[in-house]
């Protein structure tokens, strides 16, 4: 098969930079609020994870419109731990497709002091 050209690789790279992204963005969510407590004098906010969850959950449902249906507020809750996503995957994207790129780019390289023995096919197993 033909190498792949610079496009498909940026395609892939921001592909996949954007999936992890928002695939773990709630948990790196956490993890900020979590790290937050207490520091610089602030208060204990959170006795656990859980209650951090909650928390974070409460805050999106009070976003809700009042007078709307109670389930109306799940969406707003589960759409709170995506608060920040749109600037974060503006910033993931690219230097994922640049990463993916550039690597793929030295990978084809012959590098000096490279043995002249071929390389293995992607996905074939050595040894």
């Amino acid at each position: 098969t033909a190498p792949a050209g610079p496009w498909h690789t940026l395609l892939a790279g921001g592909s996949a930079g954007a999936v992890a992204t928002t695939v773990l963005f709630p948990m790196d969510l956490l993890r900020r609020q979590m790290q937050m407590v207490g520091f610089g004098g602030r208060p204990l906010v959170y006795s656990s994870v859980f209650e951090a969850i909650h928390h974070i959950f409460e805050t999106g449902t009070k976003r809700a419109p009042r007078d709307g249906h109670a389930l109306l507020r799940v969406p707003f809750g589960l759409r709170e731990f995506f608060r920040g996503l749109l600037p974060e995957l503006a910033k993931v994207i690219p230097a994922t497709a640049i990463l993916f790129s550039v690597q793929a780019r030295l990978m084809s390289w012959r590098w000096p002091f490279e043995e002249d023995t071929p390389r293995p096919k992607s996905g074939s197993r050595v040894g």
